[in-house]
């Protein structure tokens, strides 16, 4: 029992690093991942549809929802290179294959087309033109540098510049470049994440190797000494039954010699009890020399 609990969570710690391998490799999101807001569990297709403030307020405040929903946190957008559309089983296109063609675009990247629509769209989002807006990801530099800067500018330089352009120059630079950074730091932090995940995916998956193999030991041999118990005990049966049978053959031999003597000897006595049968004899052989005579 403990073997079995031991193996399915196992599995399951295996399913759920694939999940979140699969979402920051192929920038889709988590079908399995929920989260809480505004006291409601909630998850990344309701983040897709949830307005510009709220979805970057969640995005660039929790590192987890950002990572397990890559694709509504617009960390990324990009096509899965695998996926494969089957259309009446004859006719099979990929992403790029969409991005390609206008009329696959306006028939597989329309929701009102059918259910297999949103799948597309979030599979192959530059397909089909899908990407979310971008969002920027608030940090503890991006807070210090605009409130240092307005401070110190206007007291340095007083007469020669304007309060207005330092206040705008100085804020708007900084964000820009230190958002690509962030980028750059969630990339790392997702490659990072997706090393350590299937290293210890890895180690799982043959842990769980081991223990089936030694479970496929146990129930085989099980199995072949089972049948080997059964085969000798089958064995000793049939010796038992031969035996009986050729007793039973021998005893049957004397029943029917024994028979036969009877037999015999009932016939010998009746031919000397009864007159009858020896009066017939006689008169048989009388017979027989009356006609020899006559030959003669």
């Amino acid at each position: 029992m403990h073997m079995a609990l031991r193996s399915l969570s196992i599995l399951l710690v295996a399913a759920s690093s694939f999940q979140l391998a699969k979402a920051s490799i192929f920038c889709e999101n988590n079908p399995s991942y929920s989260f809480t807001f505004g006291n409601q569990s909630r998850d990344c297709d309701w983040l897709l549809s949830a307005d510009q403030a709220t979805r970057s307020n969640i995005c660039s405040t929790d590192p987890a929802v950002r990572q397990a929903c890559p694709f509504s946190c617009s960390v990324c957008c990009k096509d899965n290179p695998f996926y494969r559309l089957y259309v009446n089983n004859q006719n099979v296109y990929s992403c790029g294959d969409i991005g390609n063609n206008a009329n696959l675009q306006e028939l597989y990247c329309d929701l009102s087309r059918g259910p297999y629509a949103k799948k597309v769209k979030e599979t192959c989002p530059e397909a089909c033109g899908n990407c979310p807006a971008p969002i920027a990801v608030v940090s503890s530099n991006q807070t210090s540098s605009p409130t240092s800067l307005p401070t110190n500018a206007p007291t340095m330089q007083p007469s020669n510049k304007s309060p207005i352009s330092t206040i705008v120059e100085s804020p708007v630079a900084p964000p820009v470049e230190e958002e690509s950074n962030n980028y750059e730091d969630d990339e790392k932090q997702n490659n990072d994440f997706i090393i350590n995940k299937a290293s210890t995916s890895e180690n799982d998956i043959t842990k769980k190797n081991k223990n089936s193999g030694k479970i496929i030991y146990i129930v085989v041999g099980s199995v072949c000494s089972f049948f080997v118990l059964l085969g000798l005990i089958l064995l000793r049966k049939r010796g038992v039954f031969s035996k009986e049978d050729d007793n039973h053959d021998e005893e049957n031999e004397v029943v029917d010699a024994e028979n036969e003597t009877d037999t015999n000897e009932a016939s010998f006595f009746d031919m000397i009890i009864n007159p009858f049968d020896w009066g017939s004899i006689f008169h048989h052989d009388s017979d027989r020399d009356d006609n020899s005579e006559t030959e003669r």
